[in-house]
This record gives C-alpha cells, structure tokens and sequence, in this order.
C-alpha cells in the first residue's frame, strides 16, 4: 500500500476508535448498569456508580475525543496511533492475565473481548508501523 493510501486508512482506522471509544464512553456514563449486565458489577452503591462513571465512563470519552480530535490540535497520526496501540495492548494483556487467573470460570464473552482487543492492537501496530 502506498503511503498515501496508509495514512489515510490509519487516520479513519484512529477517528473509528475514537467514536468507539466515545460512545463506549458515553453509554457507561449514561447508563452504568450495563455493567451489570454484561460483568456482574454490582452498582447499587452510589460509589460504585459513581467510579464507573468517572473512571470508565470519562476515561473513555477523554481519550475518544483525543483520537478523534487531537489532529486539530497538533498531535501527529503518528501518536494518536502509538496512544491507540498502547490502549488496546494493554488491556489485551490485563485482560489476558485475568483470563489466566479466572480460568476455568470466564465466559465465551470474555474470550470474544479478549480477541477484539488482541486484534485491534494488531491492527494500530501495523499502521504505527507503516506510517512512519
């Protein structure tokens, strides 16, 4: 692929992330019950609810808005990339120590999160790679 074709495929490949990452964001924050739901969080606390928000809820809408937006501002493709492949690989790999604890009691969920997340760090890491 040509460089041209490879920067602009990583940059629709970051802004995909950044509105992932911003509506991931903004569904926690809207509605914490979903972890619930989906992980068997307990969030009847006020607390609970609380630190779901902030911690997931904002952390995840913070850093969409700097995939998303941070061109504007003068941040390079190049470490919006580096901060989308440091993202998905480390919680690839927490996510992966935790399978390893948990085992054998972890979901098909848990695994299907687990190669999404593997595979989108692939995915940043190559297009680090080639933009530079």
């Amino acid at each position: 692929m040509r460089a041209g074709r490879i920067s602009t495929a990583a940059e629709i490949a970051v802004a995909g992330a950044g509105l992932l990452l911003l509506f991931l964001g903004l569904w926690s924050f809207a509605d914490p019950q979903i972890f619930t739901d989906l992980y068997g969080i307990d969030v009847a606390k006020p607390s609970a609810t609380i630190a779901l928000r902030a911690m997931i809820g904002g952390g995840e809408i913070g850093l969409g808005l700097f995939l998303c937006l941070g061109g504007r501002f003068g941040v390079s493709l190049q470490a919006r990339l580096l901060l989308a492949v440091s993202l998905f690989a480390c919680v690839f790999l927490a996510r992966a120590a935790a399978v390893v604890l948990a085992w054998p009691e972890v979901s098909t969920g848990m695994i299907r999160e687990l190669a999404i997340e593997g595979a989108l760090a692939v995915v940043f890491a190559t297009l680090f790679c080639q933009t530079k």
